[in-house]
This record gives C-alpha cells, structure tokens and sequence, in this order.
C-alpha cells in the first residue's frame, strides 16, 4: 500500500491483538490509515506523532485505562479536537457519563457489530470534516476580516498622513508669510533707529550692544543733536517680538516728536511729555485689571561744552564709572504709562563730567537672562561688576566681552573675571542651553 493516498487517520488502542486484528480487518477496504497501540502510555506517544483524524479507544486496558488516556488526550490543546470512540464491555449508566465527562465522544459496546462500527466512523470522520471545514472557513474569513480591518486602518492612517502632510505644509507657507512679514517690519523698525554712522559722528568713543530676543525688538536706542547738545534715550517697551516693535516704534515717533517741538528740553521733561502721549495713545486708565503697557527708559542730554550731563529715568538707571568705581544714579520707579500710584513728575540729574568718565544705560534683558551653572538669572549685581572689571578696556573690546559672557552664560557657563589681564571663560557643572528670554540691550560712551 506504499504511496496510497488515504481518506483519513484512525488510532485504535486495544492491549487485545485479537481486538486489534478485527478492527484491521473490517477497516482496512475502507482506505483508512491505521495506527495501532496496545496501551494507553503508548497511545498518547502516537496520537501526539499522527494527529489522528479520529481514535477508538478501550477502556478496560492494564496501566492507565480508557477514561484516564481520554481526559490526557482532552487536556492537550494539539489533540483536544480529536473524536474518541470509546469500545467497551462496560454498558452501565455510570461508565458512560464517566465516559462522557473524560471527552468521549460515542460509545461502542463490545462485542461489537461490524456494520455499526463502520457506520459510525463514517458519519463521526465525516461531522470532523466538516467541523475542521467549518473551522478554516472560520479561521480565513477571521483573517479576511482582520487584512479588511488592516487595511482600512493603513487607509486611514494614510489618509490622516496626507492631511498632516498638509497641513505641516500650510503652516510652513503661513509660517513663512509671517515671518517675511515681520522681517519686513524689522526692517521699517531698523530704518527708525538712528544710523550707526550718524552715532559715530557724535560719539567717537562708545559701543551699542543690541541683541533681539526676535526678529523684531522692544529696545530701542535713540539719539540726536541739538545744537551743542546731544540727546540720547535707551528704551525697553512692554513685551518683545511684535508688541514689544510697535510700542517701541510709538516710542520712537514720540520722542522725535517731543524734542523737535521744544529747544533745549530737559530729560525729565521729555519722560513727562512722552508719559501723556503713551497713555493717550493707549487709550489707558487707572481701571483694575488693565494691562500696564508702556516703557522703562533712560535718557540723557549731554552739553559737549561744559561737560554737563543731566539724566532722567523711568525704573531704567544711569551707571557711571569714575576712578575705577560705579555710581548708580537711580531712575524714578514708575515707567512711562499709566500706574497705579497718583502721578507725579519725573525727576532730573545733573552731573559735572570729567575726562575718561564712562556712562552704560541698558534694558533688564542682560541681567535677566537664564543661564549659568545652576540655571539662575545673571543679576544687576553680577552686572556691575563685569562693567568694572572691562571698563578700562577700549569700548570695542567691551562690547565683545558683554556679547560672549551673555553668550556662555546661556549655554551653562561662567565667566573668570581676570580684570588686569583677560577673561576666560569656564564650564562649571553644566545644566543645559537656555533660550534668550528678553530683547538685550546695552549702550556705554566713554568721555
């Protein structure tokens, strides 16, 4: 019978070879594989090796009996689908419902009739086939459903990749439009600051140290000449970024404005004129709740005759160094806008200069600015004492210190000050890289 192709696979297990060869011999025309063990140890080794489509199995076997094989054979994920016949002399109530509870699927009592045995093979082969039919016709449209299901997911992650797609690239052509828009509007802001070329006729010894948060800035430095005077604010408006450009292009417009009106104005005159245009331009009033836009400003007026500096201040300071040491010529605390407090004038300083004296008028963007070892603010005093130990430097050389010290306090580092020599600059237990936080901006002139 080698390379006969067989209609299906039957384990009977019969320790009785007399048992064994009747079966083989009613069963063998019918075209079936038979496997044969004569014990219930051996006939699970074979079951496990041939899959079986379908077992008969005696119970009254020596070692382990028909029941105890059936419940083995039941508890195996492999062969718990496999039809057992259970052939027995046993005909009593309780043998079949023990018989039922092992897993046994039909009963064949012995001595057994030939016909009905082949009958009931035939009808219990031909309900497994249609169940293990039943079963991959199941199990194809499971998988069906689940390549459906896929692909309505790949679709529809394809079609939200498409959307997202999109819209990365209309926020990048927004992104884009505003960007050249604001650019645009840095340079009208740039063409309201005064020249660098025009302060270099003024000034022969000074540096402007101007570090935007943005493209646009709230800080501002402004400067003209009034006959043998020359006027100079250093401004920080409300905000940066766009709010910060359109309070400091008002502020700009009205200073202009202010001192073109009046000769030979004073500097706290000027804050007191510029505060009542900003709070009529604003539309502002005392009312709880609303936002204290305006500016803090320093301003000076320079007599290039005598050498007389007079400087008012709204909450921004005057430093002078003299001799190596720094005066603080303290601003009025309020800004120019409205404030809570009843309003009063701002006050005016009047310094003598002598030769080699320094004047720095800057924004809090410098001192406020994050950064260093533990991740802190730079502070005034900090400040102060980086302008003492670089002012006997030229002006150039100074702006260049100011701009790396700032630069390495971002990234988590500190500066050495070596005043008679030069600076280094030393990583110390470095936190991380810190965003500028505030437009930055520093003026000194040397006399």
């Amino acid at each position: 019978m080698s390379g006969m192709k067989y209609k299906s696979t039957l384990l009977i297990v019969d320790d009785d070879p007399l048992t064994r060869d009747s079966i083989e011999a009613l069963l063998i025309k019918e075209g079936y594989k038979l496997v044969f063990a004569d014990n219930g140890q051996e006939a699970i080794v074979k079951a496990k090796e041939v899959d079986p489509d379908l077992i008969l199995l005696d119970v009254m076997m020596p070692g382990m009996d028909g029941f105890e094989v059936c419940t083995v054979l039941r508890a195996d994920n492999q062969l718990s689908e496999v039809p057992i016949i259970l052939v027995t002399t046993l005909d009593d109530r309780d043998s079949r419902i023990r018989g039922i509870e092992s897993g046994a699927d039909d009963f064949i009592s012995k001595p057994f009739d030939r016909i009905e045995l082949r009958t009931r093979i035939r009808s219990i082969i031909r309900l497994n086939r249609y169940r293990r039919l039943l079963d991959e016709r199941s199990e194809k449209e499971l998988i069906k459903n689940q390549r459906d299901k896929i692909e309505a997911q790949r679709d529809e992650i394809e079609t939200q990749r498409n959307l997202a797609t999109f819209q990365r690239d209309q926020i990048a052509s927004q992104k884009m439009a505003i960007t050249d828009s604001i650019n645009y509007a840095g340079r009208i802001q740039k063409a309201m600051m005064v020249p660098e070329e025009y302060i270099s006729e003024l000034l022969p010894e000074y540096f402007v140290l101007n570090k935007p948060k943005d493209i646009v800035s709230g800080d501002f430095l402004w400067l003209t000449r009034e006959n043998n005077k020359i006027i100079l604010a250093v401004a920080d408006c409300t905000g940066h970024g766009v709010p910060g450009a359109f309070m400091s292009v008002l502020g700009i417009s009205f200073i202009r404005e202010i001192v073109n009106a009046r000769k030979n104005i004073r500097p706290n005159e000027i804050l007191n004129e510029l505060r009542k245009l900003v709070i009529s331009a604003l539309h502002q009033t005392v009312e709880s709740g609303e936002a204290m836009d305006g500016m803090d400003i320093a301003v000076c007026s320079i007599n290039l005759e005598n050498k007389e500096l007079q400087f008012a201040g709204a909450n921004n300071p005057l430093y002078l160094i003299r001799d190596g040491e720094l005066t603080i010529i303290k601003a009025d605390k309020m800004p120019v806008g409205i404030f809570f407090k009843e309003e009063t004038g701002f006050s005016n300083h009047e310094i003598k200069l002598e030769e080699n004296d320094l004047i720095y008028m800057f924004s809090d963007g410098y001192s406020d600015q994050l950064g260093g070892p533990t991740g802190k603010k730079f502070m005034l005093k900090q400040f102060q004492q980086l302008l003492c130990d670089i002012h006997n430097k030229p002006m150039k050389e100074q702006k260049e210190i100011l701009d790396k010290t700032i630069e390495a306090w971002k990234t988590g580092t500190t500066v050495k000050y070596a005043p008679v020599s030069h600076f280094t600059w030393q990583a110390e237990k470095q936190k991380g890289s810190y965003d500028q936080i505030d437009d930055i901006l520093v003026f000194g002139l040397k006399f």
